[in-house]
């Protein structure tokens, strides 16, 4: 009973969650991510809601999984990706099933997006991908990356604390409406499956 009304007063709580119309998700292709396995907490907050989950990330054969927990144990959503094909899988809902395609995107543009390998060792390095400018900054400690895109008024901007393994991420996306923050609990490389 306990668990229904959790369940409940979360999905009331990000009943107005929409993707808008320009918000776009376009993934890493699985093919340059090798050995995904992280866990981390994730808060979000879109329209003043928030929503807290624990996701785990695991790519085996070309194929990435992220599994969205609720901070009281149900599984809200499974997406998986194979190359650029999304699927969401098991929402509980349509607002999950959008929680679900935030997730990855702020996954995927935090830490999985990779700086050019010519790139040197330049403070600010600077590239085009997929119709968005992605600049990264690393000047005194401080580590920086913004998404620009040619007509849009704002941009995507992500802020780097700590180089650990539980280290912090923020991102303020506002081209789909939310902010992020992840917590790396692990990002621990597995051994090869044979």
């Amino acid at each position: 009973m306990l668990t229904a009304s959790l369940l409940l007063s979360s999905c009331a709580g990000i009943a107005s969650w929409v993707r808008p119309p320009h918000c776009p998700v376009v993934p890493v292709p699985t093919a340059e991510l090798s050995d995904v396995d992280l866990r981390a907490h994730m808060r979000f907050t879109i329209k003043s809601e928030e929503e807290h989950l624990e996701a785990i990330a695991r790519s085996t054969h070309g194929e990435l999984r992220i599994v969205g927990i609720a901070s009281y144990g149900i599984r809200l959503f499974a997406i998986h990706q194979s190359g650029q094909e999304i699927r969401v899988e098991g929402a509980l809902s349509p607002k999950f099933e959008q929680l679900a395609l935030w997730t990855l995107d702020a996954l995927h543009r935090s830490i999985w997006i990779q700086a050019p390998t010519n790139a040197g060792d330049s403070p600010v390095v600077s590239w085009r991908r997929e119709n968005e400018r992605v600049t990264e900054s690393n000047v005194a400690g401080e580590r920086h990356r913004e998404f620009s895109r040619a007509r849009a008024s704002a941009s995507v901007r992500v802020r780097y604390s700590g180089l650990a393994a539980a280290s912090r991420i923020e991102i303020q996306n506002p081209w789909c409406g939310y902010e992020a923050v992840i917590a790396i609990v692990d990002s621990g490389k597995r051994p090869s499956d044979e």
